[in-house]
This record gives C-alpha cells, sequence and structure tokens, in this order.
C-alpha cells in the first residue's frame, strides 16, 4: 500500500480512482453512504479523498517510519476522514431518523463512532489471524514446543518443561525460531495483535499438546 500512497500523493489518476473505490467500500461498510450521498450528492467521495491526501501529506513521516502498510490501516484512516466529513455535514442521529441502522432493543440506534469501533476491531482480528496462520506456517513439530515454552513461561509467568530438552537448549531454539518468524514475517504486529495471537495459539496449540 505504501506505493499507493506515494502515486496518490504524486497525482496518479490510477491511484486516485483505488482510493475512491476504497472510500466507497468503506462508507458502505460502516453504513454512512446513504448519508453522504444525500448530503453532498454522488460525488461525495471526491471530498473524503481531498481530506485523505491532507491526512497522509500530514502523516507522511509516520508513515514512511511504518515496515508494512497493510489495507486494514488504510482503511482506518479512510475511516477517521469519514468521521471528519460526517461531524462536518451534521450528526449522525440525522442518520439514525432517516436511515435506521442496528438498532438496539430499546430503540436507540448505535451512533457511527461505535460503528467504526466494530470495524477497527475486525480490521485488528484479521491482522491477528494473518499473523496466527504466518507463524503456524513457519513452525516444526520442535519449533512449536518452543513457542509454547516461552508464551508460557516469558509472557504468562508459568512454569512448564519440554521434555527432552534443556532449558539452554529451548533458549537456543528460541533465538533461531525468534529469527526466523522475524526474516519471513512481513509486517510488525502491535501489542494487541500479539496479544490475540498468544491466547489462540496458547488455547489450540499448546493445550492441545499438554501445556496447560
Amino acid at each position: 500500500m505504501r506505493e499507493k500512497i506515494e502515486a496518490l500523493l504524486s497525482g496518479n489518476e490510477e491511484a486516485r480512482r483505488f482510493f475512491l473505490e476504497e472510500i466507497k467500500k468503506v462508507a458502505l461498510q460502516s453504513k454512512v453512504e446513504h448519508f453522504l450521498r444525500t448530503r453532498l450528492g454522488d460525488d461525495y467521495a471526491e471530498e473524503v479523498l481531498s481530506d485523505l491526501i491532507l491526512k497522509f501529506i500530514i502523516m507522511r513521516e509516520v508513515l514512511l517510519k511504518k515496515e508494512r502498510i497493510t489495507r486494514s490501516y488504510v482503511r482506518k484512516v479512510i475511516r477517521s476522514c469519514l468521521v471528519d466529513t460526517v461531524n462536518r455535514e451534521g450528526k449522525i442521529s440525522t442518520v439514525s431518523i432517516n436511515n435506521p441502522v442496528n438498532p438496539h432493543e430499546e430503540g436507540w440506534v448505535e451512533s457511527f463512532e461505535d460503528l467504526l469501533g466494530k470495524e477497527e476491531d475486525k480490521d485488528l482480528r484479521i491482522q491477528a489471524e494473518e499473523l496466527f496462520d504466518v507463524i503456524m506456517s513457519l513452525l516444526s513439530e520442535k519449533d512449536k514446543d518452543t513457542l509454547c515454552y516461552y508464551l508460557n513461561t516469558e509472557i504468562y509467568d508459568r512454569n512448564v518443561e519440554v521434555k527432552g530438552m534443556s532449558k539452554d537448549a529451548l533458549y537456543k531454539r528460541w533465538e533461531r525460531l525468534k529469527k526466523k518468524i522475524r526474516e519471513k514475517l512481513t509486517f510488525v504486529p502491535t501489542e494487541e495483535e500479539f496479544r490475540i495471537f498468544a491466547e489462540r495459539f496458547l488455547s489450540e496449540v499448546c493445550a492441545e499438546r499438554g501445556y496447560k
């Protein structure tokens, strides 16, 4: 996505069309497309894109430091632009009256910020699943034991033993495994992404292997 952002900022028309489509998809998923079309017309994505370009320019230094820019990250930025646009054009209650979405039993309607939070949770789960799949594809059976040992002892401070391997051998295996994961992983997981991965690995892999 880094190349697409750079292309957008340099005025590339193909990149511009790509981000316009992304804006429309996110608006549809976030259930504010009807509101934006009503207030701004069918070209609402153009206005949101202007905000997005400005935000990318402001964030340029931060973006350059990121090892990998994922589509889910870009969509978070787009949703923040949608929040800004919605707040400029009117309160989300206007949307609720004319086009109710996700009503609670009591009759209240979730705000756009609530919907945004749910989308961010969805992005987080997707990233954590990707992290799990990538790491699982790299692990041998002994690697799984090594990672179970590491997660239990270093992260959760639990005392576990791996049959047939001393602590010194486990430490050496962990150093090799850590290097392998670092070389193969194309992005740096956030603390929350790693937490979700660790909990899933402990429950699905380690518990099955007898590390409880």
